[in-house]
């Protein structure tokens, strides 16, 4: 139980600022596009709910790190944190070329 306590809080704060650092890249892209409030709000939105959706598999990643795995390797570690890790940096990889691919392609 005393993982829980040490990697839930590390993570809720990860996510957090990834959730920041989204918003205000959404944002700015979205000022950058001049886009209409309605379609910067739905962007906002669709960005954070799949976000979420991200967190959530990362929650169930962890918690099958941590607590139901029943063989704990070397290898298994280094694929869930694998995951745990590379999940983020892979919806940070994602959503930005997307941003600029449309933006170079609306100039």
């Amino acid at each position: 139980m005393k993982q829980y306590i040490i990697f839930f809080p590390i993570m809720a704060i990860r996510w957090l600022a990834l959730a920041c650092t989204l918003f205000l890249s959404v944002i700015a892209w979205g000022q950058y596009l001049n886009l209409a409030t309605g379609s910067m709000i739905a962007l906002v939105i669709l960005v954070l709910v799949l976000h979420f959706v991200f967190g959530i598999i990362n929650i169930a990643i962890i918690n099958v790190w941590l607590s139901v795995e029943p063989i704990k390797t070397r290898a298994t570690n280094a694929v869930y944190a694998g995951i745990y890790f590379g999940l983020p940096m892979f919806w940070l990889l994602l959503v930005a070329p997307l941003m600029l691919k449309v933006t170079n392609f609306r100039n």
